[in-house]
């Protein structure tokens, strides 16, 4: 029977892939009435079958063959060569991987090994160069002969391109990542320098919002750190993944927390959150809860599936499932809470003839509404973009779909970031009531009064 097996990589010229760590081992009881040969080949798939989710067609690019009816063989056995597509004739074709000359464009080698005896050995040239320009390889061995003996093959290969270690349709988006860490430290910096300046008129949501940012700066930094360090050694480093996986869940908690105090119009009209602060700590504590939850099952579980049992399949699955539910669910709750004291907030302003605390709301409101419209149109991109063949983003390019939530939660967060911005105002600001204009008689009552002479014009 056919014995195939492979690995993709994304290489970037000039670029290699190394077997010298790969270890071929067959003991005595393995003998056999015949010779073994280890066929390795590597060659590029076209980005246009790259980007298909059938794969590429490997007869056409020059490995295996397949006759009119459709059948697909990769190894030369009797039974290929009773349909035509190898000749089981010739000794130096039976028992070894079907190649088309005229076709196939790469790299190949081959480690032979006796009949009896035992055998522990690594390939003579274990160095592939990639010559054929940048994108999608495949690395094949078969053993393919029926006769021959079992082989086991362990030891890990690396893909290095010029750059290193890192595959290489990850480049791009490593440098989005160092660029984001940038932007993000830069307004990490211009706020907190705001915060030193006017550190006697600061309020309390100028504090998370600074933590928010923080956690972002933090997170991008070891996501960054995390791939620097994988194209250095050719390995990740659990630290760092850990490290960025948590303070991701973390900052989308804070972050989300952060939207509704700022939508209960914490610090513009009521200086404390009340009732509502145990049910926040609670609700973002169980968000946290949640997401680590689904991220894990999907990370460490989903992504291995293939050395798991079929029972073990389903179970994995089903922990995915239910923690996606509940992640989605818990998600809902912060967003309908939002709309909700978005609303009201708002409301209250506008009964209260707030008008420039209105002004600032409403300009929140279109923000929030701009980055809906985003998501819901990004959305539909995306499913248009998996259920598409084939795929309308180009070979490689499947980060940019997470990299478009990164921009637009940055966005947000910049915008929330200045319409919050500390001033020396700003508990003036937070805690005084505007004077309607309209020349009327009222009587007004306020909880503190503004003694700097700077306050802005309308407010006492």
């Amino acid at each position: 029977s056919d014995r195939i097996m492979y690995s993709m990589g994304y290489l970037q010229e000039p670029a290699y892939v190394d077997l010298s760590n790969v270890v071929f081992e067959s003991p005595d009881s393995y003998s056999s009435e015949s010779f073994s040969s280890i066929d390795v080949v590597l060659f590029r798939q076209p980005s246009k079958c790259a980007r298909s989710k059938a794969g590429c067609d490997w007869t056409e690019l020059g490995v295996g063959k397949s006759d009119v009816y459709g059948n697909v063989r990769y190894c030369c056995t009797l039974d290929a060569s009773s349909i035509g597509l190898c000749n089981a004739e010739n000794n130096k074709e039976l028992g070894r991987l079907i190649i088309d000359e005229d076709l196939f464009k790469g790299k190949k080698s081959s480690i032979f090994l006796p009949k009896s005896g035992d055998v522990n050995k690594t390939m003579g040239n274990p160095h592939f160069l990639a010559q054929e320009g940048d994108g999608q390889y495949a690395l094949v061995l078969s053993n393919c002969n029926d006769s021959g003996r079992n082989v086991n093959i362990s030891g890990p290969h690396i893909w290095k391109s010029k750059h290193g270690f890192l595959p290489a349709n990850l480049n791009v988006e490593w440098m989005f990542y160092i660029i984001l860490t940038i932007l993000y430290f830069c307004l990490f910096l211009w706020f907190c320098v705001g915060m030193c300046r006017h550190r006697d008129s600061l309020i309390q949501i100028q504090k998370w919002i600074s933590i928010t940012i923080l956690a972002g700066v933090l997170e991008l930094s070891f996501h960054t750190l995390d791939y620097w360090v994988w194209d250095e050694s050719g390995t990740r480093a659990t630290y760092t993944i850990v490290g960025w996986m948590s303070l991701s869940i973390i900052k989308r908690s804070i972050s989300r927390c952060l939207l509704v105090m700022v939508c209960l119009g914490w610090g513009v009209i009521r200086d404390d959150l009340g009732g509502a602060k145990k049910k926040l700590i609670l609700l973002g504590f169980l968000y946290v809860v949640v997401a680590s939850g689904h991220d894990i099952t999907e990370v460490v579980v989903i992504k291995d599936l293939e050395t798991l049992k079929v029972d073990e399949e389903k179970s994995a699955y089903d922990a995915f499932t239910i923690f996606s539910f509940l992640n989605a669910t818990v998600d809902v709750i912060f967003y309908m809470w939002i709309l909700d004291s978005l609303g009201n907030t708002m409301q209250y302003l506008e009964n209260m003839n707030q008008q420039t605390k209105l002004k600032r709301f409403l300009k929140l409101r279109l923000i929030l509404l701009f980055s809906i419209l985003f998501s819901l149109v990004w959305a539909v991109f995306s499913l248009v973009d998996a259920s598409m063949e084939p795929a309308m983003l180009n070979d490689g390019m499947d980060w940019f779909v997470y990299a478009a939530w990164n921009i637009n939660y940055l966005l947000v967060l910049f915008a929330i970031s200045v319409l919050w911005s500390p001033t020396k105002n700003a508990r003036d600001y937070a805690y005084t009531m505007e004077l309607p204009m309209d020349g009327g008689d009222m009587e007004l009552t306020v909880d503190s009064v503004a003694e700097d002479e700077d306050n802005e014009k309308g407010f006492v």
